[in-house]
């Protein structure tokens, strides 16, 4: 039997803070590529910023960051929130 050739998948973590404090580390999620990770990632953000709607408080610093395989960051999404 013929298996098609499929690229090997690449783990990745997100783990998401907010003041500096680590709030959540997710288990190893498998993409095709750094840009899919990116693109989930971007994604990720939006949908938990958006779920955040009325906690939202001056001097909030929100971050997400993408890690590889090692635990290192590979992109960074961040969101401020300042009283002027």
């Amino acid at each position: 039997m013929h298996v098609p050739y499929s690229t090997p998948k690449t783990y990745f973590q997100f783990r998401v803070f907010t003041n500096g404090s680590q709030l959540h580390e997710s288990d190893p999620l498998a993409f095709d590529s750094v840009e899919d990770a990116w693109h989930e990632g971007a994604m990720t953000s939006c949908e938990l910023i958006r779920g955040m709607h009325g906690k939202i408080e001056a001097d909030l610093d929100w971050r997400l960051d993408v890690c590889d395989g090692d635990g290192i960051v590979i992109y960074r999404f961040s969101f401020k929130a300042k009283r002027l």
